[in-house]
């Protein structure tokens, strides 16, 4: 998957193009933000509301051979009992309209996103490419079987699903994991509506029940971890209390000629209620919603050695209650959110979508995962990213941090098959978890934002890692001028 930008923020062009890790490197105020904000935003269109956008973007239909083939052999029953048919993911068809898919975003998704005017994205495009395979930015229409990666994914993949609609038809659809057959089981109540010289039939109702599952293939999960989340944890009750001032404050009754005058009065009492960009509020709400979730992540079911990698790495585990969030630490004290580190502050919301939410396939963006991080911790950072990119989960990230590129670089390295093997185990140790962190030099793809240009750039990433050019030149800078310093200081001594 491949995004295209055009006057984004600062940036003037420049293309990112999603690996299993993506890291997106380049000093302040380059665009870094514009990129992986713009990036959750597209993947999540249905979530800011643009109308019907799944309908113009993403169709599925089964072949007409299969269609054609099941209304003849269908005969409606009129009997209460299950009736049983298959079809096969060689069946499917999948149309996508990509052009309609970003333009829809780059008009109206953007400002959404950011909350902006509707002036501040006007001479922004993005443009996206879903499959290297497919050249056409426009309407691709392909079987399912073309596609050996995607037809892979679902292969492997098991899927259920009922739909009741009550006097009608009750369908029943399955496929086990392994198995590119799909089994329906449908009992009909209501005989007219399937008459023998309609044209609708129980395989009629298959491809929506289908939809969302399919579209979360190609269109992945995406959930973001913003660099806001430090404040928002910290400062959470306080904008909680100013909404409630104004609930509590609200009369029981309130006629429409003065509810502006009301509302009025109560901003100039408690202030502005904020708004922010939607990345932001989805991070606030996330949070505030935390003490209702009780799910076990899908994620943590499949992989249980990450909750061991999760709490070595924060050294204690959070609880979300209605009284309000605590840290309880390995010695079992139990501290509010508000007065705990910030580094722990920082790390909340990345424990929440590993515990609560990660399912295979997801895509996680973190805007500065070494956010308040001490150097060993960024380390156990870029360790868990990895970790989760091995367990099935595609990050991208934002960084300003050469400690966590180089320590990625290191994870890079191990993977090489030009280590022996008795070397590598001697390398690791008794370093804990490091086995799991191992990361393949083709999973990475990384990018830099350049300050002179406003360009982004693809940079090299060989067996030894990542190119460290954007860190190794400020950083050689910096050693030359403490060696300028230092020996003027030896110098002056002499005199």
């Amino acid at each position: 998957m491949k995004f295209h930008f055009e006057h984004l923020g600062p940036i003037n062009k420049g293309s990112v193009e999603l690996g299993d890790l993506t890291i997106i490197c380049g000093r302040n105020s380059v665009g870094k933000t514009y990129v992986s904000h713009s990036i959750w935003g597209l993947l999540n269109q249905d979530r800011i509301d643009l109308r019907h956008f799944k309908n113009s973007v993403f169709d599925l239909t089964i072949s007409p051979e299969k269609v054609e083939s099941f209304a003849q052999s269908f005969i409606a029953n009129t009997e209460p009992t299950a009736v049983e048919d298959s079809f096969s993911l060689k069946d499917l068809n999948i149309l996508l309209n990509l052009n309609s898919f970003s333009e829809k975003y780059s008009k109206e998704g953007l400002q959404k996103t950011f909350n902006t005017d509707e002036h501040f994205f006007s001479s922004t495009k993005i443009s996206i490419d879903i499959f290297n395979e497919f050249k056409s930015k426009g309407k691709i229409q392909f079987p399912l079987l073309e596609n050996e990666g995607l037809f892979s994914k679902f292969y492997k993949s098991a899927f259920s699903n009922k739909i009741s609609l009550p006097e009608i038809i009750d369908i029943e659809i399955f496929k086990e994991v392994d198995n590119d057959k799909f089994t329906i089981k449908y009992v009909i109540s209501d005989q007219s509506i399937f008459s023998n010289s309609s044209e609708i039939t129980p395989l009629s109702f298959i491809p929506s029940m289908l939809d969302d599952w399919v579209s979360s293939f190609i269109f992945p999960n995406t959930k973001i971890i913003t660099s806001e989340r430090t404040g928002i944890a910290l400062f959470l009750p306080s904008l909680d209390k100013k909404a409630s001032e104004i609930a509590r404050k609200f009369p029981r009754s309130i006629s429409g000629s003065n509810l502006k005058q009301y509302l009025t009065a109560q901003k100039k009492k408690v202030g502005s209620y904020p708004t922010y960009a939607d990345p932001i509020q989805d991070n606030i709400d996330k949070i505030r919603a935390s003490a209702s979730n009780k799910s076990s992540s899908v994620l943590i079911n499949k992989y249980p050695k990450l909750l061991d990698i999760l709490n070595d790495f924060i050294g204690g585990e959070f609880n979300s209650t209605a009284k309000g969030i605590t840290f309880t630490t390995s010695d079992n004290k139990a501290i509010p959110l508000h007065v705990v580190s910030s580094s722990a502050k920082s790390l909340f919301l990345i424990e929440h979508y590993i515990k609560k939410e990660a399912k295979p396939g997801d895509l996680l963006i973190i805007d500065e995962p070494e956010l308040n991080l001490h150097l060993d911790n960024q380390v156990k950072m870029a360790r868990l990213i990895a970790t989760l990119i091995n367990s099935e989960i595609k990050v991208l990230i934002t960084t300003h941090s050469d400690h966590l590129i180089r320590e990625i670089n290191n994870l890079v390295m191990l993977s090489s098959p030009k280590l022996k093997e008795e070397k590598r185990t001697e390398l690791i140790g008794d370093q804990l978890n490091l086995e799991s962190s191992i990361l393949d030099a083709k999973k990475v793809k990384a990018f830099v934002v350049s300050k002179s240009n406003s360009e982004i750039f693809e940079m090299d990433i060989n067996e030894f890692g990542i190119s460290m050019s954007l860190f190794n030149d400020e950083i050689n800078s910096n050693n030359q001028n403490t060696k300028d310093i230092y020996y003027s200081l030896l110098e002056s001594g002499d005199d």
